[in-house]
């Protein structure tokens, strides 16, 4: 049986964000507790001493998260009456809970006071295109159900994007294409998560290998070596129109791949009015330009002169010179997910698009080696960052030295540290295929039709453990998208499921 929700579907948008920005100091196990030999005035005065310095800590903590949303080192208000530890746990990309506890400093015995509170940011919200999630985890996800699923009518899924407007929610859905005139966009109301099912679909060209959502609009990647960002308008879901499409400049004029295109789009991500591509490898061109796999669009920035989402203009590229299987931004750097055997995982500082260094001369790159030191040749082919951890996935690793799951710690980008990771056991020939880590859960996508969907408690990030005991699906999952509490997985095969918590027990592992 389905566990019960509360939470009202639509909480995509911006009011559930407002409405935590607005909370209030939440006190969490902060009843006031007076042993028997501090039962005096001055054992009370202690106990609101050290709520007061928690509550004050607390605001600072606030303010300096106001100020700068990544701050890493808050400021933290020591007395010398009480002992303050403070601790910022990331929900989502928008929303963090802090937490701080005030310990009288004379007395051990003395009851503490903890206070916690959630805090959002409007402005990162904004920057993901209202596609981040603020509400915190209401189930454990130890045992989950698929609750409805929809088949689309031809075409291999390619990517998932996830839209609600007021009480209804729409997934968007990107497909290839056997034919020129099949549908490759496909927009599907999934309000009712039993009853997913397709409202309108779109042919916009030759097939599209991935998407991403921002704002009122979709980034697509269009299966071809020219006009490889398309723009759909979803002002109205049910009516998405194909209003723009752009070029990745200065690639070779010739590529060899007929059926499938060599300079087609492999990666998109959008953040802060930005899409930033990858592509697969691309040969060395007739001039250093030529042969570039990462590319940055302006489509939202009064800054840039005629950018819009009718108009993208290209800012800028980067010689990778590997498949970028997968990007992430967060700030002022992008993580990539790279085919790079010394570097799985680059972290390319974007402030300025049009003067990018290669992770090679920043030093600012993931090399996985294997436990005893030496080299492992399987790419990264998934990246996930979420606070001061990137989650770094990888095609299946061939022996117990390796490891194709990693926590890192990339708060400081050239100096790259690992937190933890693990073998997660996969077939031959599969991978890592999409990471979502939202509050303390990493929802795992493979390729393994054995493990196709691993969800693991990430709260304690040097152990984390695998959390779900249920085989639920039998096919690849691609992609994955999250909102309000649900798992969206793209299956291979074109068919979107829709996974939730369940109270029930299933079949183990």
């Amino acid at each position: 049986m389905r566990k019960t929700h509360t939470r009202q579907q639509g909480s995509l948008t911006l009011e559930i964000l407002i409405a935590l920005s607005l909370l209030v100091t939440a006190l969490v196990g902060a009843t006031l507790v007076v042993h028997g030999a501090y039962q005096t005035s001055t054992s009370i005065s202690h106990a609101y001493g050290e709520k007061s310095a928690a509550h004050q800590t607390l605001e600072e903590l606030t303010a300096s998260l106001k100020k700068d949303w990544y701050t890493e080192q808050p400021p933290v208000h020591i007395s010398d009456n009480y002992t303050l530890s403070s601790y910022i746990e990331d929900i989502s990309s928008c929303t963090k809970k802090i937490s701080v506890t005030a310990q009288y400093s004379a007395d051990a015995s003395m009851p503490s006071e903890t206070l916690s509170s959630f805090v959002g940011s409007l402005d990162e919200a904004r920057r993901r295109g209202g596609t981040c999630d603020p509400a915190p985890l209401l189930d454990t996800w130890d045992t989950p159900e698929i609750l409805g699923s929809v088949a689309l009518p031809q075409g291999g899924s390619t990517g998932i994007a996830l839209h609600a407007q007021g009480t209804t929610r729409y997934a968007y859905v990107t497909a290839t294409s056997t034919h020129v005139l099949d549908a490759d966009f496909f927009v599907l109301d999934v309000t009712d998560v039993s009853n997913p099912h397709i409202v309108m679909s779109l042919d916009t060209g030759n097939g599209l290998t991935g998407l991403v959502r921002g704002g009122e609009y979709i980034y697509a990647l269009n299966n071809d070596n020219t006009e490889q960002l398309h723009v759909i308008d979803v002002t109205n879901p049910q009516q998405p129109v194909l209003i723009a499409h752009s070029s990745l400049p200065n690639l070779p004029s010739t590529c060899s791949a007929t059926t499938t295109p060599c300079y087609a789009g492999r990666s998109i991500f959008y953040y802060d009015g930005t899409i930033y591509i990858g592509t697969s490898y691309i040969a060395f061109g007739s001039t250093p330009l030529h042969h570039h796999e990462f590319h940055v669009f302006c489509v939202s920035n009064t800054s840039v002169a005629g950018c819009s989402p009718t108009n993208p203009t290209w800012q800028g590229s980067l010689n990778v010179n590997h498949h970028v299987n997968d990007i992430f931004v967060q700030g002022r750097y992008a993580y990539l997910a790279t085919s790079d055997t010394e570097g799985e995982m680059m972290i390319v500082d974007i402030t300025d698009p049009a003067h990018m260094v290669h992770p090679d001369d920043t030093d600012t790159r993931f090399n996985a080696r294997t436990i005893a030191g030496n080299e492992s040749t399987e790419n990264g082919t998934s990246v996930f960052v979420l606070g001061p951890y990137t989650y770094l996935g990888r095609e299946r690793v061939n022996n117990a030295l390796e490891r194709d799951f990693y926590i890192l710690d990339t708060r400081t980008p050239d100096d790259i540290t690992t937190v933890s990771s693990m073998r997660l056991g996969l077939s031959t020939r599969t991978a890592v295929s999409d990471i979502i880590v939202h509050d303390s859960r990493a929802f795992i996508g493979t390729t393994d039709v054995t493990h196709p969907l691993l969800i693991f408690d990430s709260s304690d990030k040097e152990n984390p453990l695998l959390q779900n005991s249920c085989t639920i699906l039998s096919r690849p999952i691609p992609y994955l998208a999250y909102a309000d509490d649900f798992l969206f997985a793209m299956e291979d095969g074109a068919a979107v499921a829709i996974i939730a918590d369940s109270s029930s027990s299933c079949t183990s592992l």
